[in-house]
């Protein structure tokens, strides 16, 4: 056994660039691995930071119209009774909005004289957990004395306690208000006794501080917070753990059922409560999806490498088998170079992956980048980068094995089984919407299939005459050069899969971007269509409003304004402004928006099955659908009224931004001098231009794909040592060929040529499966995971500057891979043809 080892590093020794494109493919795939699980890990944490204390154990919500104390407490005694299985524990909740200020009539801290502000009152005893005896995934860290570490229990005893006294409150940490500040509603004090990290603009209070706050009577409750009991959560912590944002690809758990079944009630899982935390997850599953694809094509590259070790050894191993060595002492010492490859692999790439990691962190945003540190050197990292290092070599190299040695066969019915299976799959992943994020994979993933089948019958095209040419000596060397291609399948045909994988990932990829940003220069087009945008405190918002209708330069001043309401149950951004009829021919309607009607993004559409026509509830108030706008980006589904629809919604109106529009005629010069004088009369104000604010969209729409360009990328440079190995094997093999046609005159340039041919050839197969393959992807991208994932549709655009990079890009790297210098190793003797 020890002089098969031996045998086997000798080789490996003498053929260092092989071994050397395997090691760098195996690198880059762990590293990709290890990359995308600290990327989230990062994300994941910053979404702990984000979830409100009383959603820490929740998993469904559920209210009903009109309903009060009385509902909740018949629904608490069915549950006391066994008549509502599957509940672990409920709260009623209510919330609504104020007008705060300080307790001395002034400035509430950091804010203006009186702010809006969102109250959100819960009966803390009867959550779980929150006495700080239960800690979870999930949880927003507390910042008072007693509360747990960052990843504890919701809520300490200690603060529990304060919250139950009938003047205390806690504060978001947006909202800037100090441990010990106090604030003012309606003449009384309050005072703020912890600072959470949860929703923006939120207090929370005890639930009979928050109906006191919000001026309702005792029996009033807004909703009921329902922990259920959920047999699969251990799995889903698992695989979050394994690869974070995993589980976003799983089904979400039934609803329970409420007494007297679903009349009257709505219940609604949490991720429609938190649609910014479920955004947040869909990205980090296909995050996830993505960072797969280079450990894939990794395999590819392994597997064809093994391929090539064993075709250039075969008359070595005849020679150890003839002199006794057995099958398995000969497959031991071949896969134990790879495992050797695999451990060095795995040590290069997981340091590779956790750098990589903060780069593209810092890409992303400096928030991401330093306040939510990754995971680091941890067990799970080091596990992860073991089993995808170690695991690519040892499957690569005992199928090669295996198949060599004719003990994998295939039969031929398997072929058309797996294209059977592979189209009902694709069918099923895109006809059943409930299959969600994981049905939206399996249809790519079974196209995948369907394509890379085509790759030998390309191969076996070559045979045809058709190609072979018919004068000499060009149609000799076109022969020469396309024959090795159909001779040896097995020495190539993983290979160009790879390639051809790779690039159809980076063209669905690109078109999917290039769609997503010309929909996104349209949206912002559609909300960026004033000359300057001034932000700040309501009442310095009113002066610039005042000071700037009276400048002759200035066309128009609007006003928008925004609160937290509820459309149907979910929570929503009720968005307010006069919408006249310019204003509305924005989002395409036609004539003023009349009051009772409504404009919803497309999100929200989607999530409540509206079409234009139809009603949905406000505030006790029915409005009518007149027409639905993209939302891209927005953290939770949008609906934009007319002011006077918004006064009758009982919505206090603070207007916290204008955008200024200019005549025509003004020239750039003299806007930038307005908005200069406009700064410097308001320094309260934030003051940006149209131009300045497309340019800040547009570079924080680049930075979103960072992360996904870096993926795809890996994978197409895996894919490049793939198609590089193989095409280097092959020129190996057609050496004698080459030197018998160098003997009788062919020159150096016309052996060039036939190198460039098989290359080109190599290439032209590649992309003839991806071209159409990319394009599917793209379409399901565009048209099914993300409606899915996020909630909007992109329109797919295929236009030359998405499709010719990737392409282009592929056809070069196999060239490129066809034309480097064949590598000299020394006492490699390879099988004859």
């Amino acid at each position: 056994m020890n002089l098969l080892l031996r045998s086997q590093l000798r080789f490996v020794a003498r053929s260092p660039w092989s071994a050397l494109a395997a090691l760098l493919g195996v690198v880059l795939g762990v590293t990709s691995v290890v990359a995308v699980h600290e990327i989230g890990t990062r994300v994941e944490r910053s979404l702990d930071r984000v979830v409100p204390p009383y959603l820490a154990y929740a998993s469904h919500v559920a209210e009903r119209p009109g309903m009060n104390a009385d509902d909740y407490f018949a629904l608490r005694r069915a549950w006391r009774a066994g008549a509502v299985p599957g509940i672990s524990a409920m709260a009623p909740l209510v919330e609504g909005q104020v007008l705060a200020s300080d307790p001395d009539g002034g400035a509430a801290r950091d804010a203006d004289s009186s702010r809006v502000l969102r109250i959100v009152g819960v009966d803390w005893l009867s959550l779980p957990g929150a006495l700080g005896n239960r800690a979870g995934a999930g949880v927003a860290p507390v910042t008072t004395p007693g509360a747990a570490g960052a990843n504890g229990s919701a809520l300490a005893t200690a603060t529990i306690a304060a919250l139950l006294r009938s003047d205390t409150v806690l504060a978001d940490r947006s909202l800037g208000l100090p441990r010990g500040a106090r604030i003012a509603v309606d003449g009384a004090s309050y005072e703020v006794v912890g600072v959470v990290d949860g929703q923006s603009g939120v207090l929370y209070a005890d639930i009979g501080v928050a109906q006191r706050l919000l001026g309702l009577s005792a029996d009033a409750v807004s909703m009921v917070v329902l922990a259920s009991e959920d047999p699969w959560r251990s799995w889903r912590v698992l695989l979050d753990r394994l690869m974070p944002g995993l589980s976003a690809g799983l089904a979400a758990g039934s609803a329970p059922a409420l007494p007297g079944g679903t009349a009257g009630w709505r219940v609604r899982a949490l991720a429609q409560e938190l649609p910014s935390a479920a955004f947040a997850r869909s990205v980090l599953f296909n995050l996830g999806a993505l960072g797969t694809l280079s450990l894939l094509v990794a395999w590819f590259l392994i597997y064809q490498v093994a391929v090539i070790w064993l075709h250039r050894q075969r008359s070595v191993l005849e020679r150890l088998d003839v002199l006794g060595a057995t099958t398995a002492e000969l497959a031991l010492g071949f896969v134990a170079v790879f495992v050797l490859l695999g451990l060095a692999a795995t040590a290069v790439g997981l340091a590779l992956g956790l750098r990589l990691a903060a780069l593209l962190a810092q890409a992303q945003g400096a928030a991401l980048a330093s306040a939510e540190q990754g995971g680091g050197f941890d067990g799970v990292v080091l596990g992860k980068a073991l089993v995808s290092g170690l695991g690519v070599c040892l499957l690569g190299a005992c199928a090669a094995f295996l198949r060599d040695r004719d003990r994998l066969h295939a039969p031929r019915w398997l072929a058309g089984a797996v294209r059977v299976l592979a189209a009902l799959g694709l069918v099923l992943g895109l006809g059943l919407e409930r299959s969600g994020l994981a049905g939206g994979m399996l249809a790519v993933l079974c196209a995948t299939v369907l394509a890379l089948s085509l790759v030998n019958p390309l191969l076996r095209l070559l045979r045809i005459p058709g190609v072979r040419g018919a004068g000499e000596p060009r149609g000799l060397l076109l022969r020469a050069g396309l024959r090795d291609l159909h001779w040896y399948p097995r020495v190539l045909n993983v290979a160009l899969g790879a390639l051809a994988l790779a690039i159809a990932v980076s063209l669905g990829v690109a078109l999917m971007v290039a769609s997503f940003r010309s929909d996104f220069t349209g949206m912002l087009a559609q909300r960026l269509d004033g000359d300057f945008y001034i932000r700040g405190d309501v009442a310095g918002l009113a002066a610039a409003a005042q000071w700037l209708q009276g400048r002759p330069e200035v066309r128009r001043v609007r006003s928008y304004g925004s609160a937290a309401q509820r459309a149907d149950g979910l929570p929503v951004d009720l968005g307010y402004a006069r919408f006249d009829t310019a204003e509305a021919a924005r989002y395409g309607v036609a004539a003023a928006l009349p009051v009772g009607a409504a404009l919803i993004s497309e999100r929200l559409a989607r999530t409540l099955h509206l079409a234009i026509g139809e009603t949905l509830e406000i505030a006790g108030r029915r409005l009518t659908v007149a027409q639905t706008f993209p939302g891209y980006g927005d953290a939770r589904p949008r609906v934009l009224v007319d002011v006077a629809t918004a006064r009758e919604l009982g919505v206090t109106l603070q207007f916290d931004r204008l955008t200024v529009d200019l005549w025509p005629a003004q020239s750039q010069q003299a806007a930038a001098g307005l908005a200069a004088r406009l700064q410097q009369t308001f320094p309260q104000l934030d003051v940006q231009s149209q131009r300045a604010l497309r340019a800040q969209a547009l570079a924080i729409f680049e930075q979103t794909f960072a992360v996904t360009g870096a993926l795809t990328l890996l994978a197409l440079v895996v894919a490049l040592f793939g198609i590089y190995a193989a095409l280097t094997a092959l020129r190996l093999i057609q050496a004698p060929v080459l030197r018998l046609l160098e003997s009788q005159g062919v020159s150096g340039r016309e052996l060039l040529g036939v190198t460039l041919i098989r290359s080109a050839a190599t290439g032209a197969m590649a992309l003839l499966i991806a071209l159409p393959l990319g394009i599917a992807m793209a379409w399901m991208l565009c048209h099914v995971i993300n409606p899915r994932a996020f909630g909007w549709t992109l329109n797919l655009s295929i236009t030359p500057g998405a499709l010719l990079p990737p392409l282009l890009g592929g056809l070069a790297a196999a060239v490129m891979a066809g034309v480097l210098p064949a590598p000299r190793e020394r006492g490699v003797h390879d099988a004859a043809p």
